[in-house]
């Protein structure tokens, strides 16, 4: 005989798992990163993932590193995203000479606006708000081009890599706070093999200087 005020038989309800789920690498791996990628890089730990940071008077570089589990069956996938930039690519805005991080005469103004085609005003004031109309323009137009290129990917059992043009931006505390811009590149990686990476790491500058550009 049924017994209506019998409660029914509660079934659990199953979170639903979601992936990739981040994973934290482990003390041998993260060694093994900072064998290959050197001590003049300053290392950060940002929840699961392991970041080195590097800049001189020359060159610019950000190495994020990570691991994650990209399936229920516990496949375990390495991930690395590097962002560099020499400092001889840098575009010029108005923002950068403002600063007067690199003093401009007004000789070399004119010159500029004569070099694109640009009637020169008569007053000198007329002649600055002129030339950085121009001048940010122009550093529009090159972040836009070089942004606008496309990226080269190429994949090989399981192991997945991109090089990409990308603007890289710095911030500057030269009077007041600033940035400057340079054209750099994003490369992504990405492997199920901790010694693919670190050969990959090895191997950074090689691959991205292969971008045909």
């Amino acid at each position: 005989m049924e017994n209506k005020n019998q409660t029914p038989i509660q079934t659990p309800i199953q979170e639903e798992e979601f992936y990739p789920k981040p994973l934290p690498l482990t003390r041998e791996e993260i060694k093994e990163l900072i064998d290959v990628i050197g001590e003049n890089h300053e290392i950060e730990k940002e929840d699961k993932e392991i970041i080195f940071r590097y800049e001189d008077a020359y060159d610019i570089e950000t190495i994020v590193a990570g691991k994650e589990q990209i399936n229920k069956y516990g496949t375990t996938e390495y991930y690395c995203v590097v962002e560099c930039a020499s400092k001889t690519e840098e575009i010029e805005t108005p923002e950068r000479l403002a600063q007067h991080c690199v003093p401009v005469e007004t000789k070399d103004i004119i010159d500029y606006l004569k070099d694109k085609g640009v009637e020169v005003p008569k007053t000198e004031e007329e002649i600055v708000e002129l030339f950085n109309q121009v001048l940010d323009k122009e550093a529009n137009r090159e972040i836009e081009e070089w942004n606008s290129k496309k990226a080269l990917t190429g994949e090989f059992m399981g192991t997945k890599i991109s090089i990409k043009p990308v603007v890289v931006s710095v911030k500057c505390y030269v009077n007041i706070p600033h940035y400057h811009y340079y054209r750099g590149f994003r490369v992504e990686f990405r492997t199920q093999n901790l010694n693919s990476l670190t050969a990959f790491l090895q191997l950074r500058d090689l691959l991205i200087s292969l971008y045909p550009y």
